[in-house]
């Protein structure tokens, strides 16, 4: 039976769409406890200017009907070819492509799983104990330490038939590296990952890795995996060519596997002992080093919980859409930071950092710009003469942009100012040509 059409709905534009994202960003920001809050009236309570730019109802009809992608042609559940993440796969190849060839990355690289939280039931949720996200969609993530921005990623899809994939670990490396093979890279991860027969491959392909690895793990050395070490800051270290397997003992043993450290390197950490008092301990490089560059995904994962865009949905794939656009907006701010092109200085020349906060706020108003849905009853309350033009006087505009008199004549100009009623910008001598066409009847009496 066919639906009857939804009376309220009215078609969407690129800009409602942008300034939908826009509006979200906001939200992540200025957090309230309840959506309706943003369109409250109340001159106590009122939260934000979400409401000055978009009736409810409006926003409420887009997010009930958003969709990021057509998912008529997906095989159902069960058929081969089905994708299990079609709702949000043409976003997710998209970002994942520009976030590999956007950055360089350093030498060094993490690889670690990120959890996208979600409770509900879905066949690709996962639950993770150790992690402070026990539950919900796991995603595959190779970062940078130096400053958390993500190389690529891979959704992990689960079993295939309730049956485990063989390798899993070493397949994910081997995705996840394969655009920096032969270059040198020296890669860091845990010991789901790290086996002999991956770290042999990878440096084959002029990868170098370090890792912990479980003891029990085919092909570690079994003076590593029956050493029984008393005393803190003591180690077992084995070599076979370039690979270094070791145990050291900090507070309980640590096993470590490497292809991208001298083992005669040693170094100290500090620790405290039961007294309260210091003292260094004796380390070998390598676990320095594995400290020092595993964190990379998690920084990835502090920087977006910052400011987050996501909120509560019915649908499960909402929230990974919003992780993508969680971590499209935090490699942005890394490149902006980075970049030569956009370092800003204060009055007495010292290099000012733009804040994580800051820059959300301002890709907000970018992508909002000069978006307005309105509540027609109040619009036309408020001011009745918008629409014949007798409202339209010049002003600074804030920004320059092109003039839109000059646009369509294939002229380039970028005034600053324009009319703010009509929301664009005009060269002074484009301002009456451009209202004799706009409004022909009000200024040809």
């Amino acid at each position: 039976m066919r639906e009857k059409p939804d009376e309220k709905w009215r078609e969407v534009t690129v800009a409602d769409i942008k300034a939908y994202i826009g509006f979200q960003i906001v939200m992540g920001v200025i957090i309230a406890p309840r959506l309706d809050d943003y369109f409250s009236t109340d001159e106590m309570f009122g939260i934000c200017g979400i409401k000055h730019r978009i009736n409810r109802d409006r926003f409420d009809k887009i997010n009930q009907y958003f969709h990021a992608a057509d998912t008529s042609m997906n095989p159902h559940r069960g058929d081969a070819g089905h994708d299990k993440i079609a709702h949000v796969r043409p976003v997710l190849e998209k970002v994942r492509t520009s976030l590999s060839s956007a950055y360089r990355p350093h030498r060094e690289s993490a690889i670690d799983e990120a959890m996208v939280a979600y409770t509900g039931r879905l066949s690709i949720k996962q639950y993770v104990p150790m992690k402070p996200t026990k539950r919900g969609i796991k995603v595959w993530v190779r970062a940078d330490p130096h400053n958390g921005f993500i190389n690529d990623f891979q959704v992990y899809l689960g079993k295939e038939n309730n049956t485990g994939e063989y390798g899993l670990g070493e397949r994910v490396v081997l995705d996840l590296t394969r655009d920096i093979l032969n270059r040198g890279h020296h890669i860091y991860m845990d010991n789901f990952f790290t086996s002999v027969k991956l770290f042999e491959k990878l440096e084959e392909n002029d990868t170098y890795t370090c890792g912990t690895v479980r003891a029990q793990r085919q092909g570690v050395p079994p003076q590593i995996r029956n050493a029984n070490i008393k005393n803190q800051g003591e180690s077992v270290i084995m070599q076979k060519r370039n690979m270094v397997a070791l145990t050291w003992k900090d507070k309980r043993p640590v096993n470590l596997l490497s292809t991208n450290t001298d083992p005669r390197r040693q170094t100290t950490v500090l620790r405290r002992q039961k007294d309260g008092s210091r003292i260094d301990v004796p380390c070998p490089e390598v676990v320095k080093n594995y400290t020092k560059f595993m964190n990379g995904v998690d920084r990835a994962d502090q920087l977006r919980a910052l400011y987050s865009c996501g909120r509560k949905a019915s649908k499960w794939w909402k929230y990974l859409f919003w992780f993508l656009v969680d971590i499209s907006i935090v490699c942005g701010y890394i490149l902006m930071k980075e970049s030569p092109d956009h370092q800003r200085k204060s009055r007495n020349g010292r290099q000012k950092q733009l804040s994580m906060v800051d820059y959300r706020k301002s890709l907000a108003k970018q992508l909002i710009g000069i978006y307005m849905v309105r509540n027609k009853r109040k619009a036309m309350k408020e001011n009745t003469s918008y629409a014949d033009g007798s409202n339209c006087w010049v002003a600074d505009m804030g920004k320059k942009r092109r003039c839109e008199h000059c646009k369509p004549r294939g002229i380039r100009r970028e005034p600053r100012f324009g009319c703010e009623a009509c929301g664009v910008n005009l060269c002074v001598e484009c301002f009456k040509p451009y209202h004799l066409e706009r409004f022909p009847d009000r200024y040809t009496r």
